[in-house]
């Protein structure tokens, strides 16, 4: 009943480009019941073999009230972390454990992620970790020929070695936010990925009436289903 909310903690490493491996994780808790409860929250963070390299850290006694969430926020360290790149694609996991008053684990979550920096530059372009890069890559739409529009990992999988091998380093989504199948992988494989909301914005496309620049200036109500639990449109 009391749970990481979903798509689990958001992890950023804000210090990475110092050498600092310190991770902020934002933990979201949700507490389904009618009343509230206290738990701790503990992450640690774990390497590719899933040892841990960071100490363990640990809230205060966090009270979530009824049917809602509360957020905290906890700063695991690593020392030295590896960075990822395209050619070296280094993710750790985050491990976040919530326990209950009594101390029982009542949930577990892995997050992965991986260290890295990024600038943009108007006379040099694009650097990752300090080193200039060229993107070499596709605009890649969604779908997957006969097998159609679902996200299949193995397919999926194939086409973006496929892509590897032929020397890209970088995918444009196509007008859609990528499935999260697709971002998972290219972290996995070392591919950087411009990820496209959509590009119609608030002017029509092929003359589609119906498409999303129709409400694109559109006020969204404050009782619309559209707005997050945190006030988010």
């Amino acid at each position: 009943p009391v749970h990481v909310s979903l798509y689990g903690p958001q992890v950023t490493t804000p210090g990475i480009a110092n050498g600092d491996g310190t991770v902020q994780a934002a933990v979201t808790m949700h507490n389904d019941t009618a009343i509230s409860k206290k738990v701790t929250v503990e992450t640690t963070v774990l390497d590719k073999n899933n040892n841990p390299v960071s100490g363990t850290e640990v809230s205060s006694l966090v009270t979530v009230p009824a049917q809602t969430e509360k957020t905290v926020i906890l700063e695991p360290s690593v020392s030295s972390p590896v960075l990822w790149s395209p050619e070296n694609p280094y993710l750790y996991k985050l491990k976040t454990v919530i326990r209950n008053e009594e101390g029982e684990l009542i949930d577990e979550y892995h997050t992965t992620f991986g260290y890295r920096y990024i600038n943009w530059d108007a006379n040099n372009g694009f650097s990752l970790n300090g080193e200039y890069v060229k993107l070499k890559g596709v605009c890649l739409h969604h779908d997957q020929g006969a097998l159609g529009a679902v996200q299949e990992r193995e397919a999926l999988y194939r086409q973006l070695i496929i892509l590897k091998d032929m020397g890209c380093n970088a995918i444009r989504t196509s007008h859609n936010s990528a499935s999260r199948v697709l971002i998972d992988l290219c972290n996995e494989l070392g591919i950087l990925v411009m990820e496209e909301f959509f590009d119609g914005w608030d002017v029509s496309k092929d003359a589609n009436v119906n498409g999303f620049n129709k409400y694109f200036l559109e006020e969204i109500p404050s009782t619309s289903s559209a707005i997050g639990a945190h006030g988010q449109k």
